[in-house]
C-alpha cells in the first residue's frame, strides 16, 4: 500500500491549508497512513491551524513533518523522507516549489513517487513574471489538477495566447474540485426550520482581503431593509487598523471572531453568507465557489456569491443553496438576503448536498487517473 505524504506551504489558517487537513483526515478515516510535509511554519499561534485543529489531527493520528530551510536543505530533507520509506509513495502537493524539488528527487535518485499537484489559484491574479515561474513550475508535476474550471480556462488561454508558451506548456490540466471533510461538521448544529421570522444575521468569512468584499457586505448593511440584521465576521486575525473600515452606525450590529474555524460556528435560522468577491476588470475567468461556501452549504446555510463563478459545482444548483447576486445591483442583492435568510432544506437535500462537496470525492477523481 502507497504510503501518502501531503506537501503545503504552511498550515495557517486559510483555504488550501484547511484543505490539505480535511484530505489528511478523510485518508486517515479510509486506512491509509498519512504525513503532512510544511515547508514554512505559522508563527501567529492564533492563526495556526496545528495549534486550532490539535484535536482533530491527534484523533486521526496525522503525522506532521516539517520541511524548512533553505532550496538544497528541503531538497535532502526530502531525499532523506524518500529514502527512509521503502514502500511506494504518493505525494498530494500543493506548492509548486516543492512538485520541483519532489521531481528533482524523482530523477537524481530514480525514487519511486508519484507527484500530484494541484494550483490553488486563478492564473490572472499573478504578476506575469510569477505567472512564466508558476507555468514552468508546473510541468515538473506527473499529474496537475485545478481547483475550479475558471483556473483551468484562464490557465490554457494564457497558453494558447502565446505560440512558444504554447509549445513549451504541454501538461494536460485536470480538475480536481475542492471538498469538505464532513466528519468536521457537527450536523446537530444545522439550523432547524423557522416556525416564526428570524432577523437576518450576516455572516463574512476568511482573510480580509480586498477583492474578498467586505466593504460590500458594510454597505449591504447600511440599507434600511437590513437595519435590523445582525453581522458575524470570522477572520484569522485584525490588526489595529480594522476598527477604522467599520462604519460607526454598524458597530453595535458586529461580532468578531478571530483565530477560529467553522468548528466553532452555530448556524442560526435567519444565516446567510455573503462572499461578494471581485478580481477585477481584467481576470476573464473568475470562481465565486470558496471552501467556506462549501463548508456553509453542508451546514444548512445559504451563500450569495458573484455572478459568473459557478460553473464548478453544477449538481448544487438545483438545491439554490449558492445564489448569484450582482453586487452592482443594491437593492436585488437586499432581496436576495432577506429572501434566503428565511429559506430551509430538508434532511434528504442536506443529505444530498453533503455527498456531493464531501472531499472524499477528490480519491475516486484522482483515482481515475
Amino acid at each position: 500500500m502507497k504510503k501518502i505524504f501531503i506537501v503545503v506551504e504552511n498550515l495557517r489558517i486559510g483555504g488550501y491549508q484547511r484543505l490539505t487537513l480535511d484530505q489528511a483526515y478523510a485518508l486517515s478515516k479510509m486506512g491509509r497512513n498519512v504525513t503532512i510535509c510544511k515547508l514554512n511554519d505559522c508563527k501567529q499561534s492564533d492563526e495556526n491551524l496545528e495549534i486550532i485543529e490539535k484535536a482533530l489531527i491527534l484523533k486521526y493520528k496525522i503525522r506532521i513533518v516539517n520541511v524548512f530551510g533553505s532550496r538544497l536543505n528541503q531538497f535532502l530533507l526530502f531525499k532523506n523522507l524518500i529514502s527512509s520509506n521503502n514502500s511506494e509513495i504518493l505525494f498530494l502537493v500543493h506548492t509548486l516549489r516543492a512538485t520541483v524539488l519532489l521531481k528533482l528527487t524523482k530523477i537524481i535518485f530514480r525514487y519511486k513517487i508519484i507527484i500530484l499537484t494541484t494550483i490553488h489559484q486563478l492564473p490572472g491574479l499573478s504578476h506575469p513574471q510569477q505567472r512564466m515561474r508558476r507555468y514552468f513550475y508546473a510541468q515538473f508535476a506527473d499529474s496537475l489538477y485545478f481547483y475550479s474550471k475558471a483556473a483551468i480556462l484562464g490557465w490554457q488561454n494564457e497558453i494558447n495566447s502565446n505560440f512558444v508558451m504554447k509549445l513549451i506548456f504541454k501538461k494536460k490540466c485536470r480538475l480536481l474540485r475542492n471538498g469538505v471533510f464532513v466528519d468536521r461538521l457537527e450536523f446537530s448544529k444545522i439550523r432547524i426550520p423557522p416556525n416564526q421570522d428570524y432577523p437576518v444575521r450576516m455572516i463574512f468569512l476568511g482573510r480580509i482581503a480586498t477583492w474578498k468584499g467586505l466593504e460590500t457586505l458594510f454597505k449591504l448593511a447600511q440599507h434600511p431593509k437590513l437595519f435590523h440584521a445582525s453581522i458575524l465576521i470570522i477572520v484569522p486575525a485584525i490588526d489595529k487598523n480594522f476598527s477604522k473600515r467599520m462604519p460607526i452606525r454598524l458597530m453595535n450590529r458586529i461580532q468578531i471572531q478571530t483565530g477560529t474555524t467553522i468548528n466553532n460556528f452555530v448556524p442560526k435560522p435567519g444565516d446567510v453568507h455573503i462572499y461578494p468577491t471581485n478580481f477585477g476588470k481584467n481576470i476573464k475567468y473568475t470562481e465565486s465557489i470558496s471552501i467556506n461556501c462549501l463548508e456553509m452549504a453542508c451546514l444548512g446555510v445559504p451563500s450569495l456569491v458573484t455572478k459568473g463563478g459557478v460553473k464548478t459545482w453544477p449538481e448544487l444548483d438545483k438545491f439554490k443553496i449558492l445564489i448569484e447576486a450582482d453586487w452592482q445591483d443594491f437593492e436585488e442583492c437586499v432581496e436576495l438576503i432577506i429572501k434566503n435568510s428565511k429559506e430551509y432544506f430538508s434532511s434528504d437535500h442536506m443529505k444530498s448536498i453533503q455527498e456531493i462537496i464531501n472531499i472524499e470525492n477528490q480519491f475516486q477523481t484522482i483515482n481515475q487517473f
